[in-house]
């Protein structure tokens, strides 16, 4: 009888970079154990005891005053005063509480953002706690903007793991800084760098260039305000890089990786770019993560801009140059020796971007079949040797003999 591992992930997510994350973590684990996928903040109501409560007049007239509430604290109000944190305690026992092991990642958990992650976090920890199941960090990365109240509710998980595999060295640099009485933690390369795509040998590649648009209200939140000017300026980066690349000959596709929101900001720079150049570029978006890898093992080249789409592309084949619009990029990047594909944004916003653009993938080539073997191979045993400790622990408490 296999031991159950249950996943606590962005699996519910609509960026597909995070269902990547998770697919790759559980195809990991699917050979030795039975593996429970549980979205990290996404509930789902038909696995609660709670009913969903019906709209009355007091609560049609709170909706209205949330609407002047800044987006944090109501966040806050609704975790802490309206019911969602019990909800959430409930759903994670239920999930939980028969484990062997709960792994908690991948993806940047350890951040101080409106879907309140530390609170998760801290939810988590003390569930663990009480239950006595062993806990596991893994792939996972820490966000620079961390404050004391965010380490402290990050700290009540983090204390309970067995241990901790963390994305890049200065997520391992923070977490040792912040958190007394860590774990060990190791590094590994994301793990969506252990996906495998089939087609990934395709040599017959007919889009030149695929741009990665995003959300430009987060990128911009990243940004140093000095550089980043507003969306039309970033909008006309792109242009210029359309425009150079057509100059060259390049056939280009613009794309998301997945999130409604980013396929809005696509069609608006479609819009500008044919305003501006007189070019025409189609957008393509994926309604799923085997269709974004179907769509990358067709592209030569790419402009990433969600880090996971430049993970996504270079485990398929292509050619990547990933923006740094967030110093977690340069951190992903060098966990594998390929900071060379790191696009500065101060590269980005200067005037000779499309040049200077054109003449960086130039220098670097994409990955060998070999060299995605050989990396995907390390990050399965990386994890999957962390994970046997625990996991015998568990097989001991409860009588069994490690096969």
């Amino acid at each position: 009888m296999k031991l159950t591992v249950t996943i606590i992930s962005e699996c519910s997510s609509g960026n597909l970079g995070d269902q990547a994350i998770s697919r790759s973590l559980a195809a990991i684990l699917l050979p030795r154990f039975e593996v429970r996928l549980v979205p990290f903040c996404q509930l789902d109501r038909s696995s609660t005891n709670s009913a969903v409560p019906r709209e009355t007049e007091s609560r049609s007239a709170l909706r209205r005053a949330s609407r002047i509430v800044p987006p944090k604290l109501k966040a806050r109000i609704r975790w802490y005063l309206l019911g969602e944190r019990k909800r959430f305690e409930q759903y994670y026992r239920r999930s939980i509480e028969d484990s062997a092991l709960v792994v908690i990642g991948g993806g940047q958990l350890i951040r101080n953002n409106i879907a309140l992650f530390c609170d998760r976090l801290a939810l988590l920890g003390k569930l663990g706690s009480d239950l006595k199941v062993p806990y596991a960090l893994v792939g996972v990365g820490v966000d620079r903007n961390m404050g004391k109240v965010t380490w402290r509710l990050a700290g009540v998980l983090v204390r309970r793991c067995s241990f901790a595999i963390l994305r890049d060295e200065m997520s391992r640099q923070r977490m040792r800084q912040n958190i007394k009485c860590a774990p060990e933690c190791s590094v590994l390369p994301d793990l969506a760098f252990a996906l495998k795509n089939p087609a990934a040998a395709n040599t017959n590649r007919r889009i030149s260039l695929g741009i990665n648009i995003m959300n430009f209200d987060v990128m911009l939140g990243e940004v140093n305000p000095s550089l980043k000017g507003d969306a039309m300026a970033i909008i006309a980066r792109y242009c210029a890089i359309v425009k150079c690349a057509d100059r060259a000959g390049s056939s280009i596709t613009l794309f998301t990786s997945g999130s409604p929101d980013d396929f809005r900001e696509a069609q608006r720079v479609k819009s500008v770019v044919l305003a501006q150049t007189g070019i025409e570029v189609p957008v393509f978006h994926p309604e799923s993560l085997d269709a974004l890898l179907e769509f990358l093992v067709d592209v030569r080249d790419v402009l990433a801009t969600r880090m996971h789409a430049g993970i996504l592309a270079y485990i398929s084949g292509c050619n990547p140059v990933c923006l740094n619009w967030n110093d977690k990029v340069h951190g992903v990047w060098s966990a594998i020796g390929q900071e060379v594909r790191v696009f500065e944004i101060e590269d980005f916003v200067a005037d000779e971007v499309g040049v200077t653009f054109l003449e960086k993938l130039q220098h670097i080539c994409p990955p060998s079949p070999k060299a995605l073997v050989e990396l995907s191979g390390n990050i399965r045993m990386g994890v999957t040797d962390e994970i046997a400790v625990p996991v015998r622990a568990s097989l001991m408490k409860i009588g069994i003999e490690d096969q």
